[in-house]
């Protein structure tokens, strides 16, 4: 049995990783499009909105603390892609 929860936690991992690649290409972009804009990277008013809707979302599960935990990781690197692409770019003006 533990085998079988263990090579369904691995199946789970894979999609996870293929999610998290889609998500920062996304990131990517939205960083180039916020260097061309000029907007800085910290959108504190869209992170308070992401995190309501989260709440809102995950209100009745009882892994809630955990999965935005998470989602709260997923943020913090997200905007370091954000600034480290914004980094590389300006290096390479």
């Amino acid at each position: 049995m533990l085998e079988e929860w263990r090579n369904e936690i691995d199946i789970v991992d894979l999609e996870i990783i293929e999610l998290l690649n889609k998500r920062l290409t996304i990131v990517s972009n939205i960083g180039n499009y916020k260097r061309l804009t000029d907007q800085p990277i910290y959108n504190p008013l869209r992170e308070k909105e992401q995190l309501e809707k989260w709440a809102q979302v995950l209100a009745e599960d009882k892994n809630s603390p955990y999965i935005i935990h998470i989602l709260k990781t997923v943020v913090e690197v997200s905007r370091s892609k954000q600034e480290n692409t914004l980094k590389g770019e300006k290096q390479n003006e």
